[in-house]
């Protein structure tokens, strides 16, 4: 999933999810992912 895809002006940010263990969860880190993006205004081009 990437950040940010704008001007010049604009930085870009890049987001990744993985896993290493069976515990964790892409859907998890990507509702946080997306959660953060919310608060902080950043637009998400996926």
């Amino acid at each position: 999933m990437g950040f940010i895809h704008q001007s010049e002006n604009i930085a870009m940010i890049y987001a990744y999810i993985r896993v290493s263990t069976d515990k964790q969860s892409v859907e998890n880190q990507r509702f946080e992912i997306l959660k953060y993006a919310d608060v902080k205004k950043i637009t998400i081009d996926e």
